[in-house]
C-alpha cells in the first residue's frame, strides 16, 4: 500500500561541509508521518516530463516532531543533488515515508557498534540521538561510532559526537580519515578501525551504512573477527 505524499516546507540549510548539506523539511500544516530511527523518506522531485522520486535517510531523530532532516552529499552531474542546491528556504517539496527496515534490535541489551562512511552517517546519527534521548542506551556498557571520510574538510558532526562522548560517559566517537592532509587523530578505513578497537564480539550488535564497496569491506573484517552473520545489519546506497 502506497504511503501518503505530504508537502513539507524547506526551513532551513545546514552548510556541514563544502560538498555535503543538510535541508530541513518542516511539515506543512505541522503533522508529519510518524517514523523509527534508522528509515529513510522518498522525495518527490519533479522533473522536465516526470516526477523523479529519491530516497534519502533521516538525518534527524523522531523525538525532534514536525520536521525531517536530509543529510546530501553534492554529486557533479546528478539531478537530485542538482535540484537540491537550487532549491532556495521556503521551497515546497513533497515528501513520503517512512520506508525501510534498518532498524535497532530491541532490547538493546548489547553493545552496538555505529559504522559509516559520508552521508551513511545519517541513520546511525538518528539512531544515536534518538537511543540516547529515549535511554535505550542505558544497559549498554559501550556504545561506538566509527565515522570515516576521506580528506580533513569533509569531517562533519564532529562537534556534535564529541559532545555527545562528555554527555554519556559509555559512549566513543572514533573519526578517522583515508587521506589525510593536517589531520592528528586515526587514518585509514573504517574496516581497520574496527579491528582496532573491538576485540571481542561476544554481546556485540553491528550497524553499518555507506557505499557496497565499503560495506562489503566492513563484513567481511567482521567475520574474520568471529562476528555472526545475524550480527551485521547494513543499509547500502548504491
Amino acid at each position: 500500500m502506497p504511503l501518503e505524499t505530504l508537502e513539507t516546507r524547506l526551513e532551513k540549510i545546514f552548510y556541514l561541509t563544502p560538498s555535503v548539506r543538510t535541508f530541513r523539511l518542516r511539515f506543512v500544516g505541522g503533522k508529519g508521518f510518524p517514523f523509527q530511527a534508522g528509515q529513510f523518506s522518498m522525495v518527490h522531485i519533479q522533473g522536465e516530463d516526470k516526477v523523479h522520486k529519491k530516497p534519502y535517510s533521516i538525518n534527524s531523530s523522531p523525538f525532534e516532531e514536525g520536521y525531517i532532516d536530509l543529510c546530501i552529499k553534492f554529486i557533479e552531474g546528478g539531478f537530485a543533488t542538482n535540484w537540491f542546491w537550487n532549491l532556495q528556504e521556503g521551497a515546497i517539496i513533497p515528501a513520503a515515508g517512512p520506508y525501510g527496515n534498518f532498524l535497532l534490535k530491541e532490547p538493546i541489551d548489547y553493545d552496538p557498534i555505529f559504522i559509516a562512511t559520508g552521508t551513511g552517517l545519517a541513520p546511525l546519527r538518528s539512531m544515536l540521538r534518538q537511543g540516547y534521548h529515549s535511554g535505550q542506551f542505558t544497559n549498554a556498557r559501550q556504545v561506538t561510532l566509527i565515522f570515516g571520510v576521506r580528506y580533513d574538510d569533509e569531517l562533519f558532526y564532529a562537534d556534535e559526537f564529541r559532545e555527545m562522548e562528555k554527555q554519556h560517559p559509555n559512549f566513543r566517537f572514533i573519526p578517522t580519515i583515508s587521506r589525510p592532509k593536517a589531520w592528528s587523530g586515526e587514518v585509514g578505513y573504517v574496516q581497520d578501525k574496527l579491528k582496532k578497537y573491538v576485540s571481542d564480539p561476544q554481546g556485540k550488535q553491528i550497524y553499518v551504512c555507506g557505499l557496497t564497496p565499503m560495506i562489503n569491506a566492513v563484513e567481511q573484517t567482521a567475520l574474520e573477527m568471529g562476528f555472526d552473520k545475524k550480527q551485521i545489519h547494513y543499509e547500502k546506497y548504491g
